[in-house]
């Protein structure tokens, strides 16, 4: 076997194995279903480049050739590395954390995947085959997704959404999403061709079926809005442009007809009791500006557009926006998750990270695609060479379509990137197979070739050993950290998790994070003093570290106060938190924390201020109210105290919230905690721990006859538990009563 045969074989070889990355979960890793994906990903594409590089050395025809959409995303590339060089935080940027797995690594070995794809697989029989590789995978994963349906498998993010190996619906929705239009590319090309025989439609049906319904139970909104809206699409191209094929023309009719029947069909039954039932459709039904998930979306977007602002050109680098988040949060956010990174907004994730040049590159993908596709007039299929025929088009339009919809609405992760990139790389192999090489036609020289082939080959496994490697056993390093259980204590935790912060800068937020909360968690336990001072002091560097390299980003400073706190340095942890509110702001639960912190100094002024500042960016948000209330009194300034209470009067959870009753204890004011504690007896009267409450700040209050006949009520309610609520009694009546 020749050398170019063998390279020519191991690189396909690699390339059909990664449409199987999908089905890996690596339950040994720190975040099972990204991790390991990710890390094979990027292994195999190492490896694999390494082959095509020494192949491409010595035949010329396996080099890329040109095409707008090649150029469109090298410079897409090269403008986000610029982008993360200059952006908020540069190592981020590059390397990402282990919960994302993108930054420019990622992005860079996507486009390597997508230029060996156009370059390698060069003919029809080649392509058909990989299609067919990554069909027969998401076979798999449907059925992975039916085993979840029938509970023989759980749903990994619980609830009732199916997630698959991919441990998120949302990410299974965009998986599923382009695989029904490869299905549909595939089933196009064997009409065209004559090849639709009974079997091969049931086949194509069959397949279709599936994965559209557990793309419906993935429940996600965008997804499934985006297949219906891609598939009306591609439709209509063909009812406008396929009218001299009756049959195309017939189905592409029957296929718009039906999904306006079923659009049509959902708006008049959407208040109905069946739709109420299904959750996929129940979802569907609440899209309205008002819903929670919508009005996220929303404010996630201006805040966004705030950051794009203030950095037009190039943006705030990968994984900048929780910086922007931060910097411009929306105090009415208060609902939602405490921490964003992404806009959820694929375009605009990419104008926060890029700026103006990097969303126009990003785009320019899209613009060269289309042109690839629809620049070529010709109406047959011409096997080889491949202009695409009308139904091609029309398939590969309402797949791009689709998924960029999709898109508006979430992220990318690296199952959607890799289908991305084969979509792209079919499209530049079959539009650009005459064009002209974009390196020299002229080989290596036959004596130099197995220098050139070596060379390539031990870059590839030098990548492997340096950008994998550390970062897999620094994940594995987090991870034991996390869990170990070592007899002796925590000090092999605290090993571990310095282990991982300096074996790759992958881990470098995620084990010092991680660090800084199981330190707070060590304060407060029985261990040594000097296992405590060792956990405090490596958390402050850890911190300390983070806050230097992204010096803009709140969440630093705020979890470097929280440890000087839990450790009794408030002074130091005035200084950080402090740094973190002038950060964000309008961030409650930063202003919380720096509040706690101002109470522990006494500095009840401060404390009433920080809060009331908390309270004034979004009266609605009940804690806030409720922990403004609890300063003021504190603070004695008690009618205030009641006044912002007063829309919350009749509200249990508000008014037995422990700052609220904890405060009222501080001042005595045990009258205020048996109204608390009343509210909460009226709500849940056969509740008798809640009447033992009851009693217990009657008792507090004076009314030991109050105490008593609840404490009697109690035992009516559950006499089994008379003997106990009878030494109770006895204890009110003696005055011996016990009460924290």
């Amino acid at each position: 076997m020749t050398l170019q045969k063998l390279l020519r074989g191991a690189v396909l070889g690699g390339l059909f194995i990664i449409p199987f990355i999908p089905l890996i979960v690596a339950y040994n890793l720190f975040f099972p279903f990204i991790t390991g994906k990710n890390f094979a990903f990027r292994i195999l594409v190492e490896l694999v480049a390494g082959g095509w590089v020494g192949l491409a050395l010595i035949a010329p025809e396996y080099r890329p050739r040109r095409s707008w959409m090649l150029a469109g995303f090298a410079a897409f590339v090269s403008i986000m590395f610029v982008a993360d060089i200059f952006g908020t935080n540069p190592t981020k940027s590059i390397w990402s954390n282990f919960e994302r797995m993108e930054g420019w690594i990622t992005l860079v070995h996507v486009f390597v995947y997508f230029a060996v794809l156009s370059s390698m697989l060069k003919t029809q029989f080649l392509w058909r085959s990989y299609w067919w590789t990554t069909i027969g995978v998401s076979l798999a994963v449907c059925a992975w997704g039916l085993a979840q349906f029938f509970g023989y498998i759980t749903i990994n993010q619980g609830g009732v959404r199916l997630d698959g190996p991919l441990g998120n619906a949302t990410y299974l929705a965009a998986y599923l999403l382009i695989h029904l239009f490869i299905a549909a590319l595939l089933w196009a090309q064997d009409w065209q061709e004559g090849k639709v025989s009974k079997l091969r439609i049931a086949t194509y049906s069959l397949i279709l079926v599936l994965q559209s319904i557990i793309l419906f139970f993935t429940a996600t909104r965008g997804a499934i809005i985006g297949a219906l809206g891609g598939a009306f699409l591609s439709a209509l191209i063909l009812v406008v442009l396929a009218r001299k094929s009756k049959n195309a023309w017939r189905m592409a009719t029957t296929v718009v007809v039906a999904i306006v029947i079923i659009v049509g069909a959902f708006f008049a039954l959407k208040d109905s009791a069946l739709v109420k039932s299904s959750e996929p459709l129940r979802r569907l039904a609440s899209i309205s500006t008002t819903e929670s998930t919508v009005t996220a979306r929303f404010m996630n977007w201006g805040m966004a557009w705030k950051g794009i602002q203030e950095r037009p050109i190039l943006g705030w680098g990968q994984e900048g926006y929780a910086v922007v988040f931060d910097k411009y949060y929306d105090p009415a956010m208060y609902a939602q998750e405490p921490w964003f990174d992404r806009v959820h907004n694929t375009v605009l994730d990419w104008f926060v990270a890029g700026g103006l040049l990097g969303i126009l590159s990003y785009l320019s993908i899209y613009a060269a695609a289309f042109w690839a596709i629809w620049r070529s007039q010709s109406k047959q299929h011409n096997g080889e060479k491949g202009t695409f025929t009308i139904a091609e088009k029309s398939v590969l339009t309402g797949l791009l379509a689709a998924y960029f919809f999709h898109n508006l609405f979430v992220f990318d992760n690296i199952t959607s990137y890799m289908l991305f990139a084969i979509v792209l790389a079919y499209i530049v192999s079959r539009s650009s197979a005459d064009a002209q090489s974009v390196f020299s036609t002229k080989a290596v020289p036959q004596e130099a070739a197995p220098f050139a082939v070596g060379g390539a080959a031990l870059v590839a496994v030098t990548l492997v050993l340096t950008v994998n490697v550390p970062g897999y056993n620094a994940n594995r390093d987090l991870l034991l950290g996390l869990s170990t259980q070592d007899p002796a204590g925590p000090s092999k935790n605290l090993e571990y998790f310095k282990s991982a912060a300096v074996k790759s800068p992958i881990a470098i937020q995620e084990s010092r994070e991680h660090l800084a909360q199981v330190s707070t968690a060590v304060a407060g336990s029985a261990a040594s003093a000097e296992v405590k001072q060792a956990f405090y002091d490596e958390a402050i560097v850890g911190m300390t570290q983070l806050t230097q390299m992204s010096p803009l980003d709140a969440r630093f400073p705020l979890f470097l106060g929280i440890v000087h706190d839990a450790f009794g340095k408030h002074d130091l942890g005035e200084a950080a938190l402090k740094k973190a509110t002038e950060l964000s702001p309008g961030k409650q639960m930063i202003l919380f924390q720096y509040a706690s912190n101002q109470l522990q100094r006494n500095d009840i002024p401060g404390m009433v201020a920080t809060l009331k500042q908390a309270f004034d960016v979004a009266p609605n948000y009940r804690d806030a109210r409720v922990y403004y209330a609890a300063a003021l009194v504190i603070a004695g300034q008690d009618a205030l105290a009641e006044e912002t209470l007063q829309p919350v009067l009749t509200n249990v959870k508000s008014m037995t919230d422990q700052r609220l009753i904890g405060a009222y204890a501080s001042r005595g004011m045990f009258s205020k905690i048996v109204r608390s504690q009343q509210l909460a007896v009226d709500a849940n009267p056969s509740d008798v721990q809640t009447r033992v409450g009851l009693a217990a700040a009657q008792y507090q209050a004076g009314d030991k006859a109050g105490a008593i006949a609840t404490l009697k009520k109690a035992i009516e309610i559950n006499p089994p538990l008379k003997p106990q609520i009878d030494e109770l009694i006895k204890q009110v009546q003696n005055g011996t009563v016990k009460v924290k």
